[in-house]
């Protein structure tokens, strides 16, 4: 298996994710590239090799669901679509995009890294955030929900069931280069 590489996206990507995710919708490759122009994200792509398996998008001004809003304590970015494919589950790519995303963050000078968990049907990634130090914010489930264009142009609204998990992040953890 060819070593993993993590990286933010880049324009020329968009058209292998579009393809190889599809799953996500026709716009959200391009969106996300341009808000990661704007500084707002930061888009990561795992690779092996020339294939893309993972992706994680870090939002920098914290999660935009107001009851996350309204109990974080310090600034804390906000880790969202943390996806691996099917096929490559539970071999470590998820931990790695998160390592990195962990290490982004404290350069950029945060404390911790936020994110939403499935309260429902979720359970393999509750437990890879529970062995990564993820711990419940404390406020319970809320709903999430956003709107997209699927890969055939139909708009589509999403809608699940969340908990929120935050984790420190301070010096003394592990750093990823």
């Amino acid at each position: 298996m060819p070593p993993l590489n993590i990286q933010p996206v880049r324009q020329d990507d968009i058209p292998l994710l579009q393809q190889t995710f599809p799953q996500g919708g026709i716009a959200k490759y391009p969106e996300r590239f341009g808000r990661q122009q704007q500084g707002l994200v930061t888009y990561l792509i795992a690779w092996q090799g020339s294939e893309p398996v993972g992706h994680g998008m870090v939002k920098w001004l914290r999660s935009e669901d107001d009851p996350v809003f309204q109990h974080l304590q310090e600034p804390c970015p906000d880790l969202e679509d943390l996806f691996v494919v099917e096929e490559l589950r539970s071999q470590g790519i998820g931990a790695q995009i998160l390592h990195y995303a962990e290490a982004l963050a404290r350069q950029r000078g945060y404390h911790q890294l936020g994110l939403s968990a499935g309260a429902e049907d979720n359970d393999r990634a509750r437990k890879l955030y529970g062995r990564l130090g993820y711990r419940d914010l404390g406020f319970g489930e809320f709903t999430e929900r956003y709107a997209y264009v699927d890969e055939n142009g139909q708009a589509r609204l999403w809608e699940g069931r969340c908990i929120y998990l935050v984790k420190s992040i301070d010096e003394t953890a592990p750093t990823h280069s």
